[in-house]
């Protein structure tokens, strides 16, 4: 509620620590793996569930062990829609940034990064898996491009 009310926004990056547990089952490490599931995972579950149903502005993040895909299937399993999902992603991100009026939308005048899919996500969030082309900055992304990156 104090969240709400301050209008707090919240990027959970839920996949980072769910990702750190399997690999602790994995290798063998049940017990600990069982510790941040119980100590960390489930509660932020409950904690993204509870935001959203507050309408807190919940945006995707993935700098640990995680990945954007699987935050966006995280969040279904906290009730959103896949529209809702993908708006973390996107809109979401752009108006947490304060960067609404330049990205987060498909708009004229917006930067123009977009990746086009063979398939609805809205449908189906694995179609993000299916990806056909990528636009960066109005380019199309390709082995040429990305050898003539300056970092």
């Amino acid at each position: 509620d104090m969240m709400a009310e301050r209008k707090v926004y919240y990027v959970p990056t839920m996949s980072g620590i769910y990702n750190v547990a399997e690999r602790e089952a994995t290798n063998g490490n049940n017990e600990l793996a069982d510790l941040i599931r119980n100590v960390v995972g489930f509660p932020q579950k409950e904690s993204v569930t509870m935001a959203y149903k507050h309408g807190l502005l919940i945006g995707t993040g993935s700098d640990t062990l995680g990945s954007v895909f699987q935050e966006l299937k995280m969040f279904t399993g906290c009730g959103m829609s896949n529209t809702e999902a993908l708006k973390c992603a996107t809109s979401n991100a752009a108006k947490i940034l304060h960067l609404e009026n330049q990205i987060g939308f498909i708009k004229e005048g917006y930067t123009a990064d977009l990746v086009l899919l063979n398939g609805n996500p809205l449908e189906n969030l694995e179609n993000l898996r299916r990806i056909e082309m990528v636009i960066a900055g109005g380019s199309i992304v390709n082995n040429e491009w990305m050898c003539n990156l300056s970092l």
